[in-house]
């Protein structure tokens, strides 16, 4: 199986010459990133920058951040390629668990590629995939916003537990509301 990751970058200059300001330019330096609290083995802890790939369709990290690392069949996944704007990857067939620390003495366990590549100056990848962003019920418009203004924050998860779905509908709900009072108020 074959999966696409690609991270494109600016690499210099934060003005675009030329482009007149309502212009939108091309991006950041970096990706949606976070900083996650992990909990590594031997019982150790680590913080570490993650990147928020909200159109990545696997999580990967370097073993250094994972424990119950086993062949990709014992987890009953296949191994896969990673293919992007970088050509391709070697086949990643070994599949950990990245245990994250959450408020409140919780955790939660994304199973995650190995992936040991330096990428960049990133020496100890760690990409969490749209899935696992959502299943995770982490905030990634909380991170989206903050890693606009180029800052990185301490990993967000959604208000009292709530799922995406769930604080898209309050959200969907909450504007239908506020339309229909505006509609409603005598000019």
């Amino acid at each position: 199986m074959d999966a696409y990751i690609s991270e494109a970058q600016v690499v210099s200059g934060d003005e675009v010459d030329g482009l007149h300001t309502e212009v939108i330019p091309p991006g950041h330096r970096t990706i949606c990133g976070a900083r996650v609290n992990l909990e590594i083995k031997d019982n150790g802890q680590r913080t570490v920058k993650a990147k928020l790939d909200s159109c990545g369709s696997v999580s990967i990290a370097h073993e250094n951040l994972m424990t119950q690392i086993k062949p990709a069949g014992k987890y009953n996944l296949p191994p896969i390629r990673l293919r992007g704007i970088g050509g391709r990857t070697n086949l990643l067939d070994k599949i950990g668990t990245l245990r994250i620390r959450q408020p409140h003495d919780n955790h939660c366990d994304l199973l995650c590629y190995v992936f040991n590549e330096a990428i960049g100056q990133t020496e100890e990848m760690l990409l969490i995939s749209m899935s696992a962003i959502i299943q995770a019920k982490i905030n990634i418009l909380h991170h989206m916003g903050k890693s606009h203004q180029e800052e990185c924050d301490d990993l967000q998860f959604w208000p009292n537990n709530k799922s995406f779905e769930e604080v898209c509908i309050q959200e969907i709900c909450t504007l239908a509301l506020t339309s229909m009072r505006k509609s409603r108020k005598p000019n």
